[in-house]
């Protein structure tokens, strides 16, 4: 699923909020959101699924938990928290926490990450342009950004570095991170703080996760996420070493050019894990590109499967290090 947000100002915070959690679970007729939707400006596409189901509508104050399966156990589930705060009239803010597990009657979590990936969407009356909220979603992830122009500067991603939100799940590869262990294998998302500094500002984290002497580990931040290279991964962001503008993209023989697309790895030097935690784009259809070929927010097309290129890191004006994530 992918749709383009688009809201009104003065949009209350519980509108947004049960807004997203509407596309996010299926919704697919603009006119069946709420009034903080800007209706004429919104879209909705759902050639994917979007994926997840309502858990619990009354997880907090504005929030919403929604669950989708694992890509390998259909019993279990990935959780994600999704809830607003600021007021009318000035921000709504806009968080996502993931869980290992959710109390739909308590309202509880368990082992939740921290709530500190965010986007802000500014809602004072005649002050922004161009509002949109950027959400793509399936089964095993979804991924949202923001983008509006205030004083004829653009305002793209969370508040911190400019980046996505959401929560994505990851395969899994190391020995003790089987079905039968139960542990999860999702990660709450905020690439615009790992792109930025990487292990001193960390961006992504985990629930739970096996330590290094055996023992568990909660909220588990998570330092890099990783690009194959020849012989090591190399960090995604500043030097990636995977080329620029034309760089980015290859002749298919008959005309026209195929954008080269790499896949995400997760890894974290806080554990000593001794080897990434598990891949990342299979599963969620998310990939880095080169900068260049692709204007950002624009769509591009691979195979039968259209694509839009987001900024993973916004700051001083500058966009920085494309994703590409499902547009339909």
């Amino acid at each position: 699923m992918y749709a383009e947000y688009a809201w009104v100002d003065s949009a209350a915070r519980a509108n947004v909020i049960s807004d997203i959690i509407a596309i996010l679970t299926g919704e697919t007729v603009v006119a069946n959101l709420s009034a903080a939707c800007d209706k004429p400006n919104t879209t909705i596409t759902s050639t994917v699924a979007a994926g997840w189901t309502l858990w619990d509508s009354a997880a907090s104050a504005d929030g919403q938990v929604i669950r989708a399966p694992f890509s390998d156990d259909g019993t279990s589930y990935k959780y994600a928290h999704i809830y607003g705060a600021g007021s009318v009239g000035s921000t709504v803010f806009v968080y996502c926490q993931v869980c290992e597990d959710w109390d739909e009657v308590g309202h509880t979590g368990t082992n939740c990450t921290n709530n500190t990936n965010y986007l802000q969407l500014l809602v004072t009356p005649g002050s922004a342009t161009e509002k949109r909220l950027y959400i793509s979603s399936n089964a095993r992830g979804f991924t949202m950004t923001k983008r509006y122009v205030q004083s004829g500067l653009v305002y793209i991603g969370d508040s911190n570095r400019g980046g996505c939100i959401g929560c994505w799940e990851h395969t899994r590869i190391l020995p003790w991170h089987t079905i039968a262990s139960a542990y999860p294998k999702h990660i709450a998302l905020r690439t615009g703080a790992w792109v930025d500094s990487g292990a001193s500002y960390r961006g992504m984290q985990a629930p739970r996760l096996k330590n290094s002497t055996g023992g568990d580990s909660t909220q588990v931040w998570l330092d890099y996420l990783y690009i194959p290279g020849n012989n090591r991964f190399n960090i995604w962001g500043g030097t990636t070493g995977i080329g620029a503008g034309s760089e980015g993209k290859l002749p298919d023989g008959t005309g026209n050019y195929v954008i080269l697309m790499y896949p995400l790895w997760i890894a974290t030097e806080q554990m000593n894990l001794g080897a990434p935690l598990g891949e990342l784009s299979t599963l969620n259809d998310v990939w880095v590109i080169t900068e260049g070929p692709i204007p950002f927010f624009s769509t591009f097309t691979q195979g039968a499967n259209t694509y839009i290129a987001l900024p993973s890191y916004y700051q001083s004006n500058v966009a920085n290090d494309p994703i590409a994530v499902r547009a339909e």
